[in-house]
């Protein structure tokens, strides 16, 4: 490890733990640890220039960018992905809290346009080279590997532009102001209570900055979970009380389940803890599986449209999830790393073990239901075990 002056803070941590979510469990200190040397000597050089410690290190962070961006760099090398990868805990963020920002009475739905593709810009690792035929080398210098994803999907999500988030803010009276290397800070009232968010951008288009559309949420939650709900598949909507937020337009399928991959973990938090707070929850997400995942196609007696999610716990609090829509026939498809399955009612349920090999698995409608109270939206199919195709 490079020598420094400057020591991990928790946000760091939490940084790191972020960015290497959802690869291989003996894949994750690796990139840990690669990330960790990267980020020391870039912030000894920046130090070395004159910046103070938390300042060295706050820079040095921005420069390696969205903590998902190099969690999708890294597993797409790792993992091969066939499917987007999903956003980590804190990067769900942009959501709830743009309608509740947005403005608008008597049922107004107020629609944002998405952009669902990102630019398509090399990732960059520090020492050990990427090993996988789905990358493109772009350089190797200074024992720093550049490279880009042969596949589109990774490029693929659902994004803001800068001057969208600020009119839906300005429509509520907040204000948005913007800070280093493109981060903004949201400045509002929801409920009588002040809110402050920050959101470090994505990438910039044209000259505009922008950022997960399924980004601004958390804080916002905890203060309107009684009264927000989620609505659609494609387009997915945002209501509360006369309120709604739409994401794009039924012109985009890309939109849902980029979107609601992007609010899995939020959704996840709500089922286990009732609120999105979750102070006990550490756990990572797999949401991205290898060609030879489960495909399982359950029957439903839920309307069209309605939004459902698979939860999956593997060893401690690392879970798999899917989300996917109900289509015209009440069926839901949903893909998974188990392929023989046995659907329980209850969270605590998911440790079971299972002597014929099943794998226990929650399956939670998550559209229509307020946010506080959504672990009622937990069901059981009538068939309660599924056995994907071999």
């Amino acid at each position: 490890m490079t020598a420094a002056t400057t020591e991990l803070t928790p946000a760091v941590r939490a940084y790191l733990r972020r960015a290497t979510w959802g690869l291989p469990r003996e894949r994750q200190q690796e990139v840990w640890d690669e990330l960790e040397e990267h980020l020391l000597t870039r912030a000894a050089q920046l130090q070395a220039c004159g910046a103070a410690p938390p300042e060295a290190l706050a820079r040095a962070l921005a420069e390696l960018g969205s903590p998902t961006r190099v969690s999708a760099g890294m597993t797409g090398v790792y993992l091969m992905p066939k499917l987007i990868l999903m956003a980590g805990a804190d990067a769900v963020a942009l959501s709830a809290a743009l309608y509740a920002l947005a403005g608008g009475n008597d049922g107004n739905v107020i629609t944002l346009p998405v952009l669902t593709n990102r630019p398509i810009t090399p990732s960059c690792v520090r020492g050990t080279a990427p090993i996988s035929y789905n990358v493109t080398i772009v350089s190797r210098r200074a024992g720093i590997t550049c490279y880009t994803f042969n596949d589109p999907k990774v490029y693929e999500g659902a994004y803001l532009s800068l001057s969208s988030i600020k009119k839906a803010v300005a429509a509520q009276g907040g204000n948005v102001t913007t800070l280093s290397s493109g981060t903004i800070r949201l400045n509002l009232t929801t409920k009588s209570k002040p809110n402050q968010i920050d959101l470090p951008s994505n990438f910039t288009v044209k000259g505009e900055k922008y950022y997960f559309a399924a980004a601004i949420a958390s804080s916002f939650y905890r203060n309107q979970s009684n009264s927000v709900k989620f609505q659609g598949y494609q387009p997915p909507v945002i209501v509360s009380d006369n309120l709604k937020l739409q994401f794009g337009d039924s012109t985009q399928p890309e939109i849902g389940p980029a979107f609601y991959r992007g609010v899995a973990l939020e959704l996840l938090r709500y089922v286990l803890h009732g609120d999105a707070q979750g102070s006990e929850f550490s756990g990572s997400i797999f949401s991205i599986y290898p060609a030879d995942a489960g495909v399982h196609k359950l029957k439903t007696t839920l309307k069209t449209s309605e939004v459902a999610m698979l939860v999956i716990r593997r060893e401690g609090q690392n879970y798999d999830l899917d989300v996917a829509p109900v289509d015209a026939a009440g069926q839901i498809t949903f893909k998974s790393s188990q392929k023989r399955l046995a659907f329980v009612s209850d969270p605590d349920q998911l440790s079971l073990v299972y002597p014929d090999g099943r794998t226990p698995a929650l399956l939670v409608r998550v559209t229509n239901i307020p946010l506080g109270n959504l672990k009622s939206g937990i069901f059981v199919p009538a068939k309660t075990t599924s056995d994907a195709p071999n």
